[in-house]
Order: structure tokens, then C-alpha cells, then sequence
């Protein structure tokens, strides 16, 4: 018979096994101190990288460690809580977050408000901050409350872990935080991460010694492995973190450059498929160790329609921030913290993307109808990544589609393939003749739309001389040995006329044009081998330099890589002609800020002077004329230097140093209903499990039972609800009614098997005999095997119902 048993098994059969074992009170110790070190590690661990990686203010330790606290009573008293309290406690768990729902709603939005506001100053990803409902002196309390109903249910949550010997926590809760640590960039302290990487460790250590059948590892309990393991790792990790913090800090660390360069190589290979057709010229996004000599090709670029033909200087690609390699955009940090200054500039219509056009249409009315213009562009060979936008642009850039803009610096699109057709309205050159505009509008400083628009620029005036103003100390070092020091003026800076001419004499007398300029040694700062040693370069090197200089001196800039129409390439060119803009027109400058008239593009490249359109300075602001606009200035503030910021009342939802905030929509408020609904009821789940697991457990354990004739009618009585649970239907009478339909439904070797259990079954039950070990075994192997055949006939979500549902194994 015992034949027929193992015949019918497979290779890959189910086996349960049940081992005696007599826990002592030495082993149910080292259990408990096992399980409470490794779960309150893991509960501590996780709590406090969350803390660290969002910055949570204002937590009391009493918070953070009532999980702790409820670790250790679980871990203590948990096998000895009756189930009438178990459901009392979540009762009473229940009625704590229904009592404090305000104060978890509330906590929980400040909590993700923080965590919002850190992943914006990493990614400069802005996400709308929640409106809160509670008074700032109820905050701390708020966050308290949710922290400590938080703690707990995490505790809860590690300490099941850990006693199921399951690694769920890990998957579901650790791994999201590395994963979000590798995509933002933010990071907790360092000994936050390694500690949770520690405790992650050992709870895979406890899973994987708890979940072995054997029950001596080495000559030890299993429970004292857990301890001995955790005390070697601990040590392990204590002596690791010493010695990487002596000998070389978190902070020190840098990329491997080999991995930088693969990884930096991958990145624009990745870009030129995605917006590059075909290269119309050598032109590298302000990246200094792409450089090489300059190859301007004879094949399109742009094909560009105007209603009004008119020559413009077309930016695409604007760097902000100088770094020895390359020019950057500004830190994230910088767009996340103004975007409120944007947002609320963008609801009154004031955008540096069209503030010429502003300043231009404040001070001509309606005699500027005649001067628009509209464009529009077909990108043929350019990069698509970038949208080409005048400087005397007059559009709302609302009514583009996929764009985002970084701080109006440059427009980007948003499509995988960037974007190849757009339309826009413009004015027709007013770079030419900006000192005359700049000039009108001193003059009408007290008309009332004039008086708005000054108080909008005010601010945004402040964000420009705050960041495009800023070089790297060396760089500042580098140009006082090149210029000398900045003369003192009663303002910040000293006349623009005067900066431009000398940023373009020095570079006239001292650096020499040419398209193959010498490479700047890896390591090297770029500007730094370019005024000391090349002194030879192209358009790229000219603007670079004149950016800084122009920050020396005061006076905001920035770096621009774009497209030039020329009043060649629209010479004789009739209304609504296309004009195909070539590689050859690419080209790199540098633009400034001229308060409270914007962004205007300076030409500093010696080859490209008389290309475009003269600019007239003959009533230059901060010029000439500066005497009489000090008279004329009725508000005492000069129109030389930085702009004075404006104290004007505003309304509350005005201030531009708000960020906009949002109330809980209906649909958030349903998501966040549902979510506590399913919080209790993975609550209820958890208790639900907890009992039936027990009955398992305690079911298991009268199979143990040394006394034969006991622990056989168990396994017996076990074995025939499993054969129920296969689908045979319960029958009244002897047992020996089934024979039938186990060989109907199975084969006549499962009816035999099935008669001999019965005989011993009945032996057991009835006689006086003695049950032999091999009779025991016998029906212990005839368990397995119909336990095996009823898993083996289901499929996998009939598997997981067994398992987590019905509990039958």
C-alpha cells in the first residue's frame, strides 16, 4: 500500500510536515527578543527615513516611538490576548481615527504638502499644495496625531511581518522608498539609509532561518541564529559606517567619471534621435566638452511664414547657470520656490517671453496695430526640443499645447518628438529701437496701466537680479584679474552702454575669432583656459565670456543658442512668402536685462556686428539721459541699476509670494474615504487572519500529538475535509461510502489507499491496540497526498482563495 502512496506522488509534490518540537521558555524568549529587534528596527528604520527624506517638522519623540511601544507588547503578550480583545482594541483603534479625523486629515495633508514641496526644490516637478483647515497653532498637534496613528499601524504592520516570517514589508513599503530615492535624487540622512538597508537585511535573515524546516541550524536554535546573525551584521555595519565616514564622508562622493561620460553619452544620443533629423549645425546646448569646430551647414533649418517679414533674433536654447563644463538651467530648487511668482505674474498677463512687446504696446496704444506680425514655424531640420520664440513675441503662451518654460527663460515642448509646427503673434523688430521705447516709457511712468505693470515687473525684476546675476567665486576671481575692479556707481551696476562697450573691447583687443579654436583640457574650467590661455574661439566662447562679464558688472544675462533672421533673408521678401532659415543662420549670444524693459540680445562675436540691425543709443537708459529721468522718476527710484521693488498693497490672493493652494476635491475626498474604508477593512483582515491562522496552528499542532490514537482520527478527520473541499459530496453513513466516489472521481489505487486510512482510523478510534509510528506515518503521507491532489487540480486563484481565504493548509 505504501507503494500505491508513492506511486501516485510527483516529483514537485506538496509536502507538509510536521515536526515535534518542545519550545522551551529559553527558545520562547530568544524568539520574542528576536522578533522585537528585528521588527522595531525595521518600524524605526522605515519612520525615520521617511522623517529624513521629507524633512517632517515639529514630531515629538513620544510620536515616532509608540509604534515601539506596541511592537513590544504584541511581541509579549500577543499569543495570551483572547479574541474578544483583539477586536476590542481595533474597536477602539477605530473610534481614535473617527474621533481625530480632522486632525489625520489635516496631519496627512501637511505631511504630503511637505513631501510635495521637498520632491519640487529636487525635481522642480510643482505639484499644487493642499489647502488646510486648521489654524497654524493646531498644527503641531495635527501632524502628531496622524504620525502617531501612522506609527502604529506601520508597527503593526512590521511586527505581523516578522512573525509570519514574510518579506511583504520589504516589497511593499522599502523598496518604493529606494526606487524614489533613485528617480528624485531626494535622500535621507546616511545612516538612515544604512540602517534601513540593515533592517531590511535582517528581516530577509529572519524569514529565510524561521522558514527552514529544519529546526537546528549549526548546532543552534533557530532563534539564537537570529541573534548571533543580527550581531554579526550589526557589528559588520557599525565597523562599515565608521570607516566610510573617517575616510571619505557621504559628502565627498562624486560619480565615477567613466560612468558619468557613459551615462552623459547615452543621454544625447538618446536626444539627437528623438529632436534631431538631421544636424544643420555643430552648436551644442551650452555643453563646453562637446565642442568642436564650428560647422554652420547649407541645408534648412527653419521654414518661417510672416505676414510682415521682419528680421529677429530667434532663442531656443537659453543657458542660466554657469558651470566649468557647461551652462545649465537654474537649481530646482529655484523654480520650485518662484513658482508662485510665476503663477501669479502668468494671471496678470505679465510674462518676460513678451515683455518688449508689453512695454512696447503701454507706451504706443493703438498706433502699434500696424506693427504686428503673425509667424509661423515649421521646424524642419532644428532641434524640435526646443520652441523659437522672438524676443518681441506677443502671445500667451496658455495657448500652446505640450510646452513647459523654466522660469521665462526657454520653451520647451513636452512631445517625445519635440515640436515641429507652431504659430505665434509678434511684433516686428523692436530690439533695434529699445532705448527709444525704454525712454517713453520713463515718461509715462504715472499712467495707471503703466503704474501696474512697473509693480509686476518690480518682482519680477527682484527674481532676475537674484539669480542671473550670481558667477562662481573663481569665475569672479578670473574676471577682476581681466577687467579690473567694478568702478563704484550710486546703483548696482554701472550704465549699460558703458558694460557693453566694455565687454566688446575687451574681447576685440584680446581674443581672436576662429572656427577651430583649441579644445579646453578635461579638468580644466572652461572660461578659465579660454581667457588665461586659448584666447581663440567662436560664438559659443564670445557669449560665454561676455555672460559672465556682464554679471561681474552687475548687470543680469544670460547664454542663448538660436536662429537669425536677417534683414537679408527678408529683403525683398513679399508678405506671407516663406523663408527657409539655414544652418548657416545658427548662432550663439548673450542677452541682458534692461530694467523694466526686459530681455534684449547683445551681440558680442566680432564677425556678426553688422549682420543685424544697429541698435540706436542715442536716448540709452541709464544713459544720457539718466539726469533728466531721475527728475522726471516722480516715484525717486532710478532707472539705472536694479529696480527698486514696489510696496504697493495687493490683494492677499496677488501676492506673488504665495504659492496657490487647493482645497480637497470631491473626487480627493471620495479617494480618501475609500482609502480609510479599506484601511479598516484590511484592519478586520488582519484580525480575520490572526484567528484563523490560530485555528490552523492549533489544528496542526493536535496532529503532533505523541499519543497515536489521538493525533490519527485528527489527521483523519482533517483528510476528509479536504476531500470535501475537492468536491466530493458529503454522505451519510459509514465512511465506506466514499470508496466509489474516490474511485469514480480519482482511480482504484486512491480508493485503496483511502480503505487502509479507514482501517487504521477505525483501529485507532476503536481498539484497544497500539498504533504503531509506521501506522501514524501512513496516514500522515496519505494527508499530504490528498492535500497535494486538491492543489494541484486548482488554479492559482483558487490556490490563493485555499491559502488566504479558507485557510484549509
Amino acid at each position: 500500500m505504501d507503494n500505491n502512496i508513492r506511486d501516485l506522488s510527483i516529483e514537485n509534490k506538496i509536502q507538509v510536515s510536521f515536526k515535534k518540537t518542545e519550545n522551551s521558555r529559553k527558545e520562547k524568549t530568544l524568539q520574542t527578543l528576536g522578533d522585537i529587534f528585528v521588527s522595531g528596527l525595521l518600524h524605526l528604520a522605515f519612520i525615520f527615513t521617511l522623517i529624513s527624506m521629507f524633512k517632517i517638522q515639529g514630531l515629538s519623540a513620544m510620536t515616532i516611538f509608540l509604534g515601539s511601544i506596541l511592537i513590544f507588547a504584541l511581541s509579549c503578550f500577543f499569543d495570551n490576548i483572547k479574541g474578544i480583545w483583539k477586536i476590542l482594541i481595533i474597536i477602539a483603534l477605530f473610534i481614535m481615527i473617527i474621533s481625530g479625523n480632522v486632525y489625520i486629515k489635516n496631519g496627512l495633508l501637511l505631511t504630503i504638502n511637505q513631501a510635495i514641496s521637498v520632491i519640487g526644490k529636487n525635481t522642480g516637478l510643482f505639484i499644487k499644495e493642499y489647502k488646510i483647515t486648521i489654524g497654524p497653532e493646531m498644527y503641531k498637534i495635527s501632524i502628531n496625531y496622524f504620525w502617531g496613528m501612522f506609527s502604529l499601524i506601520i508597527a503593526f504592520v512590521c511586527f505581523m511581518t516578522v512573525r509570519n516570517r514574510s518579506n511583504l514589508f520589504l516589497w511593499i513599503f522599502v523598496t518604493p522608498i529606494f526606487l524614489l530615492e533613485t528617480w528624485s535624487g531626494i535622500t535621507p540622512g546616511f545612516f538612515h539609509n544604512l540602517i534601513l538597508f540593515l533592517a531590511s537585511i535582517l528581516l530577509v535573515n529572519n524569514s529565510f532561518i524561521k522558514g527552514s524546516n529544519e529546526n537546528k541550524l549549526f548546532g543552534r536554535s533557530k532563534d539564537s541564529i537570529i541573534l548571533y546573525t543580527a550581531f554579526i551584521i550589526l557589528s559588520l555595519f557599525i565597523v562599515f559606517s565608521f570607516g566610510l565616514n573617517k575616510f571619505k564622508p557621504a559628502s565627498s562622493y562624486s560619480k565615477n567619471s567613466i560612468a558619468k561620460d557613459i551615462k552623459n553619452t547615452v543621454a544625447d544620443k538618446i536626444e539627437d534621435f528623438r529632436y534631431e533629423k538631421k544636424k544643420t549645425n555643430t552648436f551644442t546646448q551650452g555643453n563646453f566638452r562637446k565642442l568642436e569646430k564650428l560647422e554652420l551647414l547649407d541645408i534648412p533649418a527653419l521654414k518661417i511664414t510672416m505676414d510682415k517679414p521682419t528680421s529677429l533674433y530667434l532663442r531656443g536654447y537659453v543657458g542660466s547657470k554657469y558651470t566649468s563644463e557647461s551652462w545649465t538651467d537654474l537649481d530646482d530648487n529655484i523654480y520650485y520656490d518662484s513658482y508662485g511668482l510665476f503663477y501669479w505674474l502668468n494671471k496678470s498677463e505679465f510674462s518676460g517671453f513678451s515683455q518688449l512687446s508689453t512695454v512696447n504696446n503701454l507706451v504706443k496704444g493703438s498706433k502699434n496695430k500696424d506693427e504686428k506680425t503673425n509667424i509661423t514655424i515649421n521646424n524642419i531640420n532644428a532641434n524640435s526640443k526646443y520652441l523659437y520664440m522672438p524676443y518681441e513675441s506677443d502671445i500667451e503662451l496658455d495657448s500652446f499645447k505640450n510646452i513647459k518654460t523654466f522660469a521665462d527663460s526657454k520653451v520647451m515642448s513636452t512631445s517625445f518628438w519635440g515640436n515641429r509646427f507652431y504659430k505665434y503673434k509678434a511684433n516686428t523688430n523692436l530690439v533695434k529701437k529699445y532705448p527709444e521705447i525704454a525712454s517713453n516709457l520713463y515718461d509715462l511712468k504715472n499712467k495707471p496701466e503703466v503704474k501696474e505693470y512697473l509693480k509686476h515687473e518690480s518682482h519680477y525684476n527682484e527674481f532676475i537680479y537674484e539669480n542671473y546675476t550670481k558667477i562662481p567665486r573663481d569665475i569672479e576671481s578670473l574676471m577682476e584679474n581681466q577687467l579690473g575692479e567694478v568702478p563704484e556707481t550710486e546703483d548696482t551696476h554701472m550704465p549699460y552702454e558703458k558694460a557693453i562697450e566694455i565687454v566688446k573691447s575687451y574681447l576685440d583687443e584680446n581674443i581672436v575669432y576662429t572656427v577651430e579654436p583649441k579644445s579646453a583640457p578635461k579638468g580644466k574650467d572652461f572660461l578659465r583656459y579660454f581667457l588665461e590661455e586659448s584666447r581663440e574661439g567662436y560664438a559659443t566662447h564670445y557669449a560665454t565670456a561676455a555672460t559672465a562679464m556682464f554679471r561681474y558688472l552687475g548687470i543680469p544675462s544670460r547664454y542663448v543658442e538660436g536662429y537669425l533672421i536677417t534683414p537679408k533673408d527678408v529683403k525683398n521678401v513679399s508678405d506671407s512668402k516663406p523663408i527657409v532659415i539655414k544652418g548657416t543662420n545658427a548662432h550663439a549670444w548673450t542677452e541682458i536685462y534692461i530694467d523694466e524693459i526686459g530681455w534684449i540680445p547683445i551681440e558680442v562675436t566680432p564677425p556678426y556686428y553688422d549682420v543685424m540691425e544697429q541698435t540706436d543709443t542715442s536716448e540709452y537708459p541709464g544713459g544720457a539721459n539718466l539726469e533728466k529721468d531721475k527728475e522726471t522718476n516722480s516715484s525717486g527710484n532710478s532707472s539705472q541699476g536694479k529696480q527698486q521693488i514696489v510696496d504697493d498693497e495687493q490683494e492677499p490672493n496677488n501676492n506673488p509670494n504665495n504659492k496657490p493652494s487647493r482645497k480637497l476635491t470631491t473626487l480627493e475626498k471620495v479617494i480618501f474615504t475609500i482609502g480609510l474604508i479599506i484601511l479598516l477593512t484590511i484592519l478586520i483582515y488582519i484580525v480575520y487572519v490572526i484567528r484563523k491562522r490560530k485555528e490552523l496552528k492549533e489544528m496542526k499542532k493536535g496532529f503532533e500529538d505523541p499519543n497515536y490514537k489521538l493525533a490519527i482520527p485528527r489527521i483523519f478527520s482533517y483528510s476528509m475535509s479536504l476531500i470535501h473541499y475537492g468536491g466530493l459530496s458529503k454522505r451519510g453513513g459509514s465512511t465506506y461510502g466514499y470508496l466509489k466516489d474516490i474511485e469514480k472521481n480519482y482511480s482504484k489505487k486512491h480508493a485503496k489507499i483511502f480503505e487502509k486510512a479507514i482501517k487504521i482510523n477505525q483501529e485507532a478510534v476503536f481498539s484497544n491496540h497500539e498504533i504503531s509510528e509506521e501506522q501514524y506515518n501512513y496516514m500522515i503521507r496519505f494527508m499530504d497526498q490528498i492535500l497535494y491532489d486538491i492543489v494541484e487540480s486548482k488554479n492559482i486563484l483558487q490556490r490563493m482563495k485555499m491559502k488566504f481565504w479558507d485557510f484549509i493548509y
